[in-house]
């Protein structure tokens, strides 16, 4: 974006540098690359001799070396890089914070108060049971009732059917009130 206009100050310092500077495939290579202009012809073959030997096994020993110690250097880079100590950091909080709300919903979602609690199939058996009949008004207001579950497991911790009655006839009365 900053050469738009005008090139860069240097210029005529990088045309003496690099004026004659061409490349073309006669004059250049890249490691690995044959070119398909070269012949077999500008190819020549040097001998080994034994020292070169030696020197090349020399070299494959500290390469393997070298590959053994990566795992040291990533080690080293990890105690001295801030962004990657950070990064851990914040990794092994939200690890915790993970297992915190896996135990909390575990413990929240613990089958043991839902047994005790009757379902609204067997509730409507106790209020027909205890004489709530049915198309009546303390029939609605019981209906109503008993969709909360805290509703359910008291009527359910009621010792007597007439006990049970009376309690959901006050609550139709409280209901009823203006």
């Amino acid at each position: 974006m900053q050469f738009r206009k005008c090139g860069p100050t240097n210029l005529d310092a990088l045309h003496i540098m690099f004026g004659g500077a061409h490349v073309n495939g006669a004059t250049a290579s890249t490691p690995g690359d044959l070119s398909s202009s070269s012949s077999d012809d500008d190819v020549q073959e040097i001998e080994k001799n034994p020292l070169d030997v030696k020197l090349a096994t020399l070299q494959k020993k500290k390469d393997k070396k070298r590959k053994a110690s990566t795992s040291c250097i990533e080690e080293k880079e990890d105690k001295t890089s801030p962004f990657l100590r950070l990064y851990k950091q914040t990794c092994s909080k939200i690890e915790e914070g993970v297992e915190k709300i896996t135990t909390s919903v575990d413990a929240s979602s613990a089958p043991s108060m839902h047994s005790q609690v009757p379902s609204i199939v067997e509730a409507m058996k106790m209020l027909k049971e205890c004489g709530v009949e049915e198309k009546t008004a303390l029939m609605h207001t019981s209906t109503l009732l008993i969709m909360k579950p805290e509703i359910r497991e008291l009527l359910n911790s009621f010792e007597t059917i007439e006990g049970r009655l009376d309690w959901l006839k006050r609550e139709h009365e409280m209901k009823q009130l203006p």
